[in-house]
C-alpha cells in the first residue's frame, strides 16, 4: 500500500471522525445549556470533585486492555475473551479501591458528602469494564461510519439519562447518578452493535500486559497533565469557583481536546499499520500534522477570541466568571490537544516510553509551578502556567517526533509557517472588531474568524507553489467532487 493510499485513509479518518466529534459535541453543549440553568456552580463543583478523585482510575479502565487489539491486525476470538477478561478484574479492583477509600478522599477535599457520591459514581468504573471489546474493531478496521453511528446513539443515550434524572432530581447527587447509568447505556448498546458472546479466558495475558501496562501509564500521564490544573485547585478553591471553572473548562475540551485529539483515533491505526515503514511513516505524519496544526491553532485561538459573547449567550450572566479562565484555556487546551496526538504517533510507532516520559515530565514541572498559586487559590496565574508550560511541551513534543521520524527542520517549517501567519491574520481581523454580548455579533465572529483564517491559509498555499499538505488534499478532494 503506498503513501497516497494512507493519506486517503488519513483524510477519510479525519474527515469521519471530526463529523462523528461534532454531532457528539453538539448533542453535549445543547444538554448542557439545559443543565448549567437548573443546576448552580456549586452542583457542578461537588460532581467535578468527585471526577477529579476518580479521574486517573477511570483514565486506566477506559484505556484498558482492549487497545493492544488495534495493534493486532489478526486477533482470534480467546484475544476478545482475554481483553474482556483483563479488564473486569481491572475495573472491580479499581472501584473496591474507591468505595475502601472514600472516607479519605472526603477529609482530603473537605467534602463530608463525598463519602455517599464516590461508592455512587464508582460504578461508572465498574461498568466500564464490561464494554464490548470488538467497539475496537471500528478503529482498526477503520469502519469509519459505523464508528460515527456507535458514537451517536451512545452519546444521545447518556445525555438522555442523565437529563431524565435531572429534571426529576435537580441537583448534583442527580447529575452524579444520570452520568453513573450513561456507562450502563454504553454497555447494552455496544453489544446490539456488535454482537459478541463473554466468556472469561487468561490466554493472552502476557501479550495484552507487554503493551497495555505502558499504554496505561502514558494514558494516564496524560490525564493527570490535562486536569493537573483543576485537581490542584480542587482542594484550596471554594465549590462556587470551582464549578465555574469547570464550566470554562468543559468548553475548551469541547471545542479543543474532544474535538482534536478523537482524530488520534482515526490516525492511530494508519500509523500502527506502517510502523515498519520509515519513509512512508514520515509523510504520512507529516500530513497528519499539516491537518492538525492548523486545527489547533484556528480552534484555540478563535475559542478565545469569542469567549466573551459565547458565555454570555450559552451560559447566561450568573457564569461571566468563566470567560478570562475561557480564554486561557482555550489555547492551553488546544496545546494540549496537539501534544496528545503526537502522543499517538510515538505510541503507534513503538515509542510509548518516549511518549511516557515526555508527559511525565511536563507533568511534573507543571505541578511544581502551579502548587504555590493553587494554595493561595489564584486560579488565573495557575492557569498562566498551564499555559506557558502547554505551549512549551508543544513545541518540544514536535521536535522528539522529528528527531524519532528523523525529519528535516526544512519539511517541518513548510508544514507549519502558513498556519502560524494565517492565526495572526485572524486574531487582527477578530481585535478590531468591535465587543457585543449578542447572538448576531457572536455569529460574524465566528464567520469572520472561520473566513480570514481559510483564505490566509489558502493564498500563503497557492503563493508558495501548492506544495504537498493538506491545502492541496482537500483542494483536489474538492475538485473531484465537483467534477
Amino acid at each position: 500500500m503506498d503513501t497516497h493510499t494512507h493519506e486517503k485513509k488519513l483524510l477519510t479518518g479525519a474527515l469521519w471522525t471530526s463529523l462523528a466529534r461534532w454531532c457528539v459535541k453538539i448533542i453535549g453543549l445543547c444538554s448542557t445549556i439545559i443543565l448549567v440553568r437548573i443546576l448552580s456552580p456549586s452542583d457542578f463543583g461537588m460532581v467535578v470533585k468527585v471526577l477529579l478523585i476518580m479521574g486517573p482510575l477511570e483514565n486506566i479502565a477506559q484505556i484498558g486492555f482492549a487497545e493492544t487489539l488495534i495493534q493486532n491486525k489478526r486477533p482470534t476470538l480467546s484475544h476478545y475473551q482475554t481483553a474482556l477478561t483483563l479488564n473486569i478484574i481491572l475495573c472491580c479492583v479499581l472501584t473496591l479501591f474507591l468505595i475502601i477509600t472514600a472516607g479519605f478522599w472526603a477529609d482530603i477535599m473537605r467534602q463530608p458528602e463525598l463519602v455517599f457520591l464516590l461508592p455512587i459514581m464508582s460504578l461508572k468504573i465498574f461498568f466500564t469494564g464490561f464494554i464490548n471489546p470488538r467497539t475496537r474493531e471500528l478503529q482498526r478496521d477503520f469502519a469509519y461510519k459505523q464508528d460515527l453511528l456507535l458514537l451517536i446513539l451512545l452519546k444521545i443515550a447518556a445525555v438522555s439519562l442523565t437529563m431524565g434524572i435531572v429534571l426529576y432530581r435537580p441537583d448534583y447527587v442527580g447529575l452524579a447518578i444520570g452520568q453513573t447509568l450513561g456507562i450502563g447505556a454504553y454497555i447494552i448498546i455496544s453489544y446490539f452493535f456488535l454482537p459478541f458472546m463473554p466468556k472469561f479466558s487468561l490466554k493472552h495475558s502476557k501479550e495484552f500486559f507487554d503493551f497495555s501496562v505502558p499504554n496505561m501509564r502514558a494514558g494516564t500521564s496524560d490525564y493527570m497533565l490535562q486536569h493537573l490544573d483543576s485537581l490542584l485547585l480542587a482542594r484550596y478553591v471554594k465549590t462556587h469557583i470551582l464549578g465555574v471553572y469547570n464550566l470554562a473548562y468543559q468548553l475548551a475540551e469541547q471545542f479543543t481536546t474532544e474535538i482534536i485529539y478523537p482524530l488520534a483515533r482515526a490516525f492511530f491505526p494508519v500509523f500502527a499499520d506502517i510502523k515498519q515503514e520509515p519513509e512512508k511513516l514520515k509523510n504520512v505524519y507529516l500530513t497528519s500534522l499539516s491537518f492538525l496544526f492548523p486545527l489547533c491553532l484556528a480552534i484555540g485561538g478563535g475559542l478565545a477570541m469569542i469567549a466573551s459573547p459565547f458565555i454570555h449567550i450559552y451560559a447566561g450572566q450568573q457564569w461571566y466568571e468563566s470567560i478570562s479562565l475561557l480564554q486561557l484555556l482555550a489555547v492551553s487546551s488546544a496545546a494540549q490537544a496537539f501534544c496528545l496526538v503526537n502522543g499517538s504517533v510515538l505510541g503507534a510507532a513503538g515509542h510509548i516510553k518516549i511518549r511516557a516520559s515526555l508527559t511525565t515530565l511536563h507533568a511534573i514541572l507543571s505541578a511544581l509551578c502551579m502548587i504555590p498559586f493553587a494554595i493561595q487559590g489564584d486560579v488565573i496565574h495557575v492557569l498562566y502556567v498551564k499555559l506557558i508550560f502547554g505551549l512549551c511541551f508543544m513545541i518540544a513534543n514536535i521536535c522528539v517526533v522529528k528527531s524519532v521520524l528523523n525529519i528535516s527542520s526544512h519539511a517541518l517549517i513548510s508544514v507549519i509557517y502558513r498556519p502560524i501567519i494565517s492565526i495572526c491574520v485572524m486574531i487582527l481581523a477578530l481585535y478590531s472588531m468591535p465587543e457585543m454580548n449578542h447572538f448576531l455579533a457572536l455569529f460574524v465572529s465566528i464567520i469572520v474568524g472561520m473566513v480570514t483564517f481559510t483564505a490566509t491559509l489558502m493564498i500563503l498555499w497557492f503563493i508558495t507553489g501548492k506544495n504537498d499538505g493538506a491545502e492541496k488534499i482537500v483542494f483536489e478532494f474538492i475538485k473531484n467532487k465537483l467534477q
